[in-house]
This record gives structure tokens, sequence and C-alpha cells, in this order.
């Protein structure tokens, strides 16, 4: 299973201690992809963890080793934005401009969302929590 995880997620998800926010069908497809797909991740959830981890009191990572542990791990892709993901994105409408990003890249590599916003859970697009 491919799967692309949005910034919430990845963050839930890396800091072991918050995997409890995770939905127990979330944190399961998060472990089956590890072990048996690829994870995508836009590069806009960096960018949002970067902007969110300087703010200290937002989250409380090292974007440096967030970025080192997940380059580091043959199953984790991370997706630059470019024109195919423009084009996808410009389709989405009435999402903040991230939203459509992340989205475009789940579409853009034909992988499932893992997502909790309301949103993009209610786009009609291949998404779950």
């Amino acid at each position: 299973m491919n799967i692309t995880l949005d910034t919430h997620t990845l963050y839930w998800y890396m800091v072991k201690e918050l995997n409890n926010k995770l939905s127990e069908k979330a944190l399961n497809t998060i472990k089956l992809a590890e072990s048996t797909g690829t994870i995508y991740i836009s590069i806009i959830t960096f960018l949002e963890i970067l902007h969110l981890s300087e703010n200290k009191s937002k989250l409380n990572i090292s974007f440096n080793d967030l970025l080192r542990n997940i380059e580091a791990l043959n199953n984790y892709s991370i997706i630059s934005f470019d024109v195919n993901i423009l084009k996808i994105s410009k389709e989405l409408k009435n999402l903040e401009s991230h939203d459509r990003i992340i989205l475009a890249t789940s579409i853009f590599t034909d992988s499932t969302l893992i997502s909790k916003d309301n949103e993009l859970l209610n786009k009609g697009y291949n998404v779950i929590w």
C-alpha cells in the first residue's frame, strides 16, 4: 500500500509519544505502508513543519533531525512541487494552498492520503483517517 501523509499525520507519527493522536486506522495503515509500500510526503509538508518548528510553542521537534531521518528511510519519498502537482492543484477548489498541494501529491502518486482534515476527507478522493 502506498500512502501520502499530511503535516499533522507525519508529525504525530514521527514523535512516538504523539502516536495516540492518530486514529487506529491511520496508525495501522502507516505501519503497513512502512513494511509493504511507499510513503510519500509533499515538500510543502516539510515547509509547514519548518514554519511550526521555528515557533517552539507550536511544535517541539528538530526540523533538521526530522528531515535527516526521513531522507535515511528507503521507503519514504519526498515529492517536490512541480508543474504536474500544480496542474492537479488547480482542479482542487475551495482548499487552502498547502492542502491543495498535499492532496494533489496524493493524486499524482496514486496513493491514499492519511489526514484528519475534514475538508480533505469530504472532497471525495482517496483520503482516510
